[in-house]
C-alpha cells in the first residue's frame, strides 16, 4: 500500500473492486490490503526521488505564498495545524473534508444499489451472486473516520500488516465465497469472467478499472444501470492530474529539505536505513508479503472441499490458514505499529508545516477545477 497523493479520492476505484473482492471466494493476501490514508497521513504520501514529476510545470511553492499571506502568513497556518489535532483522520485534508459528514454511509447504500443490480444481471446468466456487507467492510480503514490520525496509528500502524485479521475474516465470511467454492474449476472461470469481464483474479478484486465499464461484466452493468457511470468517467483523468500535482509537491526546495530532517530524525529514533518518505511503509509491505506469501500459495492449491472448510464456519481462525506464520504476522503488526508512530512523531516535527499548507493549496484549487466531477461523486446514485 504506497499511500500515494490522490488515491483516496478515487473512491469509485475502490468501490467496484469492493463488489470484485465481496464476490469472491479468495481470502486476503498480501495484495489484499486497501487501507488508504494518502490524505489523511501524507508523511508517506508519495515517492520522492530524483525521477518525479515537475507537475506539468506549475509550481505549488509559489500559490501557497500567496494563500499564507492571504491567511496572515505561516503563523496562522501552523495555527490551523494545531486545530487539527483532534479531526478524525478521514476528514484532515480538504478533499477529505469534502466527504466527511455521511459519505461513507450514503457510499455503503450505494454499493448495495450495486450489488442488487449484480445479482439481476448473473441470474440472467444463471449464476448465483449474493448482495452481502461482509467482503466489503474493511473495519481498519472504517475506524479512520472515528480515531486522528496519531490514535489511528497507534492502532494500526499503517494499516499494512494490521488489516490483514479484518479483511480475512470478512471475506472468509462472505457468503459470495460458499458461492465461489461450491462450483467446478471451469463454473469459476466463466462466473468470474460473467462477474467482471475478466478472470478469477479481476474479479477477486484484481485491478480491471482500466477498461470500460460496459467491458467490466455485471460489475461495470450494475454501475452504469445505478448512475455510477459520469462519476467514475469524470474522475479519471482527475486521478492522474492529482497524483503528478501531488509528486510536485515533494520536489520544492522547501520539501527537499524537510525530508532531509526527517530522514534525520528517523535515524535519531533509531531507524537510520530510511531516505524517503515512502520507505517504512514498503519495508513494512516487504516483510508482510514475505509472510503472506506462502499462504497465498497455498491456498490456490485448495482443493474445493478445503476451501469449503476453510469458510464453514461462522468465523475464521487464522490458524487454520495454510501455510501462514500467525506468529511472525503479529510480529510485523508490532513492528509496524512501533514504526508508523516514530514515522508520525517525525512527520510532525519536520515535515507537517511545509507540507500541508502545500497541499491543502492543491487540493482546495483541485475542489474548484473538477467541482462538477466532485459533485457528481458525492451525489453517486441519487
Amino acid at each position: 500500500m504506497a499511500r500515494r497523493v490522490g488515491l483516496t479520492i478515487l473512491v469509485l476505484v475502490l468501490l467496484t473492486a469492493a463488489c470484485a473482492g465481496s464476490s469472491s471466494g479468495s481470502l486476503a493476501t498480501s495484495d489484499a490490503t486497501p487501507v488508504d490514508s494518502s490524505v489523511a497521513v501524507p508523511s508517506s504520501a508519495s515517492d520522492v526521488d530524483d525521477n518525479a514529476s515537475d507537475g506539468g510545470g506549475t509550481d505549488p511553492a509559489s500559490d501557497v505564498d500567496d494563500s499564507a499571506s492571504d491567511r496572515g502568513g505561516t503563523e496562522s497556518a501552523s495555527g490551523a495545524l494545531a486545530a487539527s489535532d483532534e479531526t478524525p483522520m478521514a476528514a484532515s485534508s480538504p478533499i477529505g473534508a469534502f466527504f466527511d459528514g455521511g459519505f461513507d454511509e450514503a457510499l455503503d447504500e450505494y454499493r448495495i444499489r450495486v450489488e442488487e443490480s449484480i445479482v439481476v444481471c448473473m441470474a440472467a446468466q444463471g449464476f448465483e451472486f449474493v448482495v452481502s456487507a461482509n467482503g466489503r467492510v474493511n473495519e481498519v480503514e472504517q475506524r479512520q473516520n472515528e480515531l486522528t490520525t496519531r490514535e489511528w496509528t497507534a492502532e494500526y500502524g499503517f494499516g499494512i500488516s494490521t488489516s490483514f485479521d479484518s479483511i480475512a475474516r470478512n471475506q472468509a465470511s462472505d457468503p459470495n465465497a460458499a458461492v465461489f467454492f461450491s462450483m467446478s474449476e471451469g463454473e469459476r472461470e466463466i462466473w468470474a469472467y460473467t462477474l467482471s469481464g475478466g478472470d478469477i483474479g479481476d474479479a477477486t478484486a484484481g485491478d480491471f478499472t482500466s477498461r470500460p465499464l460496459e467491458d467490466q461484466g455485471c460489475i461495470g452493468q450494475g454501475l452504469i444501470e445505478t448512475g455510477g457511470q459520469e462519476a467514475i468517467e469524470g474522475l479519471e483523468t482527475f486521478g492522474s492530474v492529482y497524483e503528478e500535482g501531488g509528486e510536485a509537491l515533494y520536489d520544492t526546495r522547501e520539501m527537499v529539505g524537510a525530508i532531509d530532517a526527517w530522514a534525520r530524525c528517523m535515524s535519531e529514533a533509531g531507524f537510520p536505513s530510511y531516505s524517503t518518505l515512502d520507505d517504512p511503509e514498503d519495508e513494512i509491505s516487504k516483510r508482510f508479503e514475505e509472510v503472506t506469501g506462502p499462504m497465498s500459495a497455498a491456498l490456490g492449491n485448495l482443493s474445493d472441499e478445503e476451501g469449503q472448510a476453510l469458510i464453514a464456519g461462522e468465523s475464521l481462525d487464522l490458524e487454520d490458514l495454510p501455510d501462514l506464520d500467525v506468529q511472525a504476522l503479529r510480529d510485523v503488526q508490532v513492528d509496524e505499529r512501533a514504526l508508523a508512530l516514530a514515522d508520525l512523531d517525525c512527520y510532525e516535527a519536520e515535515v507537517q508545516e511545509i507540507f500541508e499548507p502545500l497541499r491543502d493549496v492543491f487540493e482546495k484549487g483541485l475542489l474548484v477545477e473538477y467541482a462538477a466531477e466532485f459533485g457528481a461523486l458525492k451525489n453517486i446514485g441519487s
